[in-house]
């Protein structure tokens, strides 16, 4: 009886641990730039100090480096450099990051030739901008100014984290307004048929299936499938492509995109197009595709409902 409760504790820990880490922002640090010659071998000595550091705060996650640069490199974005917003959006769906650290070695311009290293801090969610510095005296502590610059770079995040990311809503809350959208009195039986691309192979996507129906459902409308008896008034057809990031840790960062056709079978008209995008992170690919998906079908409902119902 012992070892049971023992198992259950470690699993409830576990699971504990898991939804904790889901709450944390993730970080990508860029290599550092520097101004001098003197600082030539610097500043990549300063990047690698300060992610090492950031990878020990149990606040956050980092993106590994490797993972990075081969994410950006096949997008054929660079991984020095300042970030700007313009970029930060793009960098943050093919990594996952909430939030981009880029940076700057140089000498203070004053008789006591202090070390100067500012980070900056850029939300890609919201695209709000943070910076953080750190003074090191000669003979420079590398080491020291690193550990410093951590500790800052983490205190703004925590305390900030809600202007880095942007407002998650409840899914009630979330559902509650999706079928408030459909405000006609049409409510015609959908046929619902989403092809699902994942990892090189094509099945028939349930979770986009079963979300569909069930916000389609809660909304008065009828669904069907190809067995039913009943003949669809609409059919809705497409296709969801799904993949995972690099992972971070033991989460893995996944995208999913959704593009649907809504054709009336009775006259065969076409009624509109409509695409939609989700991200979500989870301890498993698996899980954190269907997040993804799940979450990509609620904003396709949103849309797909007004013109449903009109």
């Amino acid at each position: 009886m012992k070892s049971l409760y023992l198992f259950l504790a470690i699993g409830l820990f576990m699971f504990q641990t898991a939804f904790a880490a889901d709450d944390r922002l993730t970080v990508a640090v860029f290599d550092f730039s520097h101004t001098g010659q003197n600082f030539r071998e610097v500043a990549p000595k300063v990047t690698a100090l300060l992610t090492a550091h950031l990878t020990t705060q149990p606040e956050i996650m980092v993106v590994e480096r490797a993972n990075l640069k081969k994410s950006l490199s096949e997008q054929e974005l660079g991984v020095g450099g300042n970030i700007t917003s313009d970029t930060a959006a793009k960098i943050g769906q093919l990594t996952g990051a909430k939030v981009l650290i880029s940076g700057r070695v140089f000498k203070a311009e004053n008789k006591d030739n202090a070390l100067m290293v500012v980070a900056s801090l850029i939300g890609t969610e919201t695209g709000r901008m943070y910076s953080e510095t750190v003074r090191e005296l000669p003979p420079y502590d590398l080491n020291r100014a690193a550990t410093n610059l951590a500790q800052k770079i983490v205190k703004m995040i925590t305390e900030n984290a809600a202007n880095f990311v942007t407002e998650r809503e409840p899914r009630e809350q979330r559902l509650e307004r999706i079928l408030k959208t459909a405000t006609g009195n049409k409510r015609p039986s959908v046929l619902i048929a989403v092809t699902e691309r994942f990892r090189d192979s094509s099945t028939n996507s349930a979770a986009v299936e079963t979300e569909l129906g069930f916000i389609l459902m809660k909304a008065g409308f009828v669904v069907v499938d190809e067995k039913s008896q009943k003949k669809p008034d609409v059919e809705i057809t497409g296709t969801a492509v799904s993949s995972v990031g690099a992972p971070r840790g033991n989460m893995f960062p996944c995208r999913a995109t959704i593009e649907v056709k809504l054709r009336a079978t009775a006259t065969g008209t076409i009624l509109g197009f409509d695409r939609q995008s989700s991200e979500a992170v989870d301890i498993g690919a698996e899980t954190g595709v269907t997040t993804a998906l799940e979450k990509a079908a609620d904003g396709l409902a949103e849309k797909l409902l007004p013109l449903l119902s009109k």
